[in-house]
């Protein structure tokens, strides 16, 4: 019975319906807890995909991500770590660090971000999607799309 709420779950988001209302705050949480593909589309994939672990400890749903990848010589990556609130199945708040290291992109220096981020899930999407988008990268703003998909991984 659980496995049917939460592919109902992603049924109802993949076509942009609102399942705020027929699941709860539990069920909701059931489906973000795991372990999830994570991506930011400046890092090829050669290495493998990026990783985030979603987990409860000590009464807080937290997050620890990470991606990398080595290009022309530089290690590329992406660091993601805080707690969540689960809004709803779609929506998610992300309170913590992000680190974005990128060599062509603000002269290589690693690009930290900290605060509250909100994550979405919309139309078709079947992952959550960083909704605050930009960065400055010195003297141009960059936008990095970090998603974090509903897929789990096995360890």
């Amino acid at each position: 019975m659980k496995q049917f709420k939460y592919l109902a779950i992603i049924f109802l988001i993949t076509f942009g319906l609102s399942p705020v209302t027929v699941f709860s705050t539990g069920d909701a949480e059931q489906l973000v807890l795991g372990n999830h593909i994570l991506t930011l589309q400046w890092l090829q994939n050669h290495n493998g995909l990026g990783k985030a672990k979603i987990f409860r400890k000590d009464g807080k749903i937290l997050l620890e991500g990470y991606q990398e990848e080595n290009y022309e010589g530089n290690l590329n990556f992406m660091t993601i770590n805080g707690t969540i609130k689960v809004i709803s199945p779609a929506e998610l708040e992300f309170e913590g660090k992000i680190v974005t290291r990128i060599n062509y992109i603000n002269n290589g220096i690693p690009h930290e971000r900290k605060g509250k981020f909100i994550l979405k899930a919309w139309g078709g999407r079947k992952y959550w999607r960083m909704q605050k988008m930009t960065q400055p990268d010195g003297e141009h703003t960059v936008t990095d799309y970090i998603d974090i998909f509903f897929e789990k991984y096995q360890k």
